[in-house]
Formats: C-alpha cells, sequence, structure tokens
C-alpha cells in the first residue's frame, strides 16, 4: 500500500513533536466521550506510531489499531511490546476495514478523517463495523481561514516541532455540522462537538491545549451508532 511519506517519517513518540505533547489532552477527552474502556473491543484509525492505542490499552480495552504506513506500525508494534502491552496492528485502509459488521464498541478517529481520500466510504465503514449503541470518538480540523493559517502556514512553517510540510490539505478539512451531516447519512448520532484549541506553551516549550467552545481550529466530539 502506498502512503504519504510525511507519516510514513513521521517522529512518533519525540516529546519535541507538537502530536506527542498534546497527546496527554486529547487522551482526557477521549477516556471522558468513550465511556467504559475496560474490556470493549476499540479499533483505532489511522493509529499512526501508537500514541493513543496504548493507553487505551492500559485502561484495560482490547484495542485494534489500523494505519496505511508500514513504519508507523512497525513503530507502534516495536514500542508496545517494549511497555509489554498487547495491541493488534494491523495494515488497511479506513475505506476498506478488514472487520466483520458489528465488531467493535468504539471507533477513535484522531488526526484521521482530515487525511482520508473518501471520507463518505471511511465513514460508512465505520457506521458497519460499529454494534448498535457503539460510539465513535473523534478529532479532526475546521476548514476555517484561521485553521489554515495557523495550522498550515505558521504550524507547517514555523513552529518548532509542528507537523512537516504538507501533513494537511486545506481542503480537505471538515466544517462540524458536515461532520455530523454524513454521520446521520450512515446511522450515527452526533451527541457532541467541542472547540479544542491552543492555550500557550509551558516552560518545556511545550505546546497546550484545551477544550473550548470555539471550533475554529480543531474540535473533538463523539457519536453513537443508532
Amino acid at each position: 500500500m502506498k502512503v504519504n511519506s510525511v507519516f510514513d517519517s513521521f517522529p512518533w513518540w519525540d516529546q519535541r513533536d507538537v502530536l506527542t505533547q498534546i497527546t496527554p489532552t486529547r487522551y482526557r477527552y477521549l477516556r471522558r466521550a468513550a465511556g467504559q474502556l475496560r474490556g470493549q473491543r476499540v479499533l483505532d484509525l489511522g493509529c499512526g506510531g501508537g500514541l493513543l492505542a496504548e493507553p487505551l490499552s492500559r485502561a484495560g480495552a482490547r484495542v485494534t489499531g489500523i494505519d496505511l504506513s508500514a513504519s508507523a506500525l512497525a513503530v507502534a508494534r516495536e514500542h508496545a511490546a517494549r511497555s509489554d502491552l498487547r495491541i493488534e496492528y494491523i495494515q488497511a485502509r479506513a475505506e476498506r476495514l478488514p472487520f466483520r459488521t458489528a465488531s467493535f464498541d468504539i471507533v477513535v478517529a484522531f488526526d484521521v478523517l482530515e487525511h482520508l481520500d473518501d471520507l463518505p466510504a471511511a465513514i460508512a465503514e465505520i457506521s458497519r463495523v460499529l454494534r448498535p449503541r457503539g460510539r465513535l470518538v473523534y478529532d479532526t480540523m475546521n476548514r476555517t481561514l484561521l485553521c489554515l493559517v495557523a495550522v498550515i502556514w505558521i504550524g507547517e512553517r514555523l513552529w518548532p516541532g509542528g507537523p512537516p510540510r504538507g501533513t494537511h490539505d486545506w481542503r480537505k478539512l471538515l466544517k462540524p455540522q458536515e461532520l455530523a451531516d454524513l454521520m446521520a447519512r450512515n446511522g450515527i448520532a452526533n451527541v457532541e462537538t467541542r472547540g479544542f484549541m491552543p492555550v500557550g506553551v509551558d516552560r518545556r516549550g511545550h505546546l497546550q491545549m484545551c477544550l473550548a467552545p470555539f471550533r475554529w481550529i480543531s474540535y473533538v466530539g463523539w457519536g453513537i451508532r443508532k
């Protein structure tokens, strides 16, 4: 499978990287939105190097992570082995999931929806593999001028530890209502959408994020499979 070289050589688990820095804050939201994790079967869509799959596994979930990048999956497998965690990692596309219908209690889609070539197909697949009353928890970026400036122009070009240039395509970004409508058409009722905003840096220079009512840059949320 071909994969964008940006993600194929991403600095997973590097504390100087913004994605690693903001993962604890994102996981706290995920933990609340997902509800009960122990014993639940969780699919981490676009798992990368396993930044979210590992804390999910430690919380007692049975985690499967998929990604297109073979090198990212290699990093994830190695890190999980060193952490003594049992996580299943599979190279697969979100648009064609290799799982049975209604086989997951929770699907996590963080930092992946804005990169997909066929988002409607991916949402349909997410709905298919979710059990009734199963939850989709997501994190993505808003298609606004502010996001274009903050994430792509500044984040990819000027911010230390920001995403490599070319990581995001502004045309693929989703407005919250667009995503909610797409979910609804596939039987997933959106329950909550919250803004996810930068609030500064700590003493180590690490980016700090928080939940906010403003969804102008990025947002998180969750929905339930009807």
